[in-house]
């Protein structure tokens, strides 16, 4: 299918072995040989994690101020609203990000 997995693991994480003990071909054990290689700081940058973190952090945010619920009942109206929300949301971040305090 093409996907990728970049979760990191966790800090005492440890290979995964097969009934014997032997290290099994899994893609997360690509990964711990990766980042024991390189290192974690650098296994991020070029696994491509510090992107997706930036894009997961961009919906938390379009999602709080927004909501989760369209307004719109029809797709092509949906899409207006979300396109809309986008741009205001793109907006507030060209001009900075407020400082917001729970009540």
């Amino acid at each position: 299918m093409g996907i990728e997995g970049i979760i990191p693991p966790q800090e005492n994480a440890v290979f995964k072995t097969d009934k014997k003990g032997d290290i099994i071909d899994h893609p997360r054990n690509q990964i711990l040989a990766q980042i024991n290689q390189k290192g974690k700081p650098q296994w991020k940058k070029d696994s491509g994690y510090h992107r997706r973190s930036l894009s997961e952090t961009a919906m938390f945010r379009f999602k709080i101020i927004y909501g989760p619920e369209l307004y719109s009942q029809r797709l092509d109206s949906q899409r207006v609203e979300e396109a809309v929300k986008i741009r205001c949301l793109n907006k507030m971040t060209a001009i900075g990000m407020p400082i917001s305090k729970v009540i």
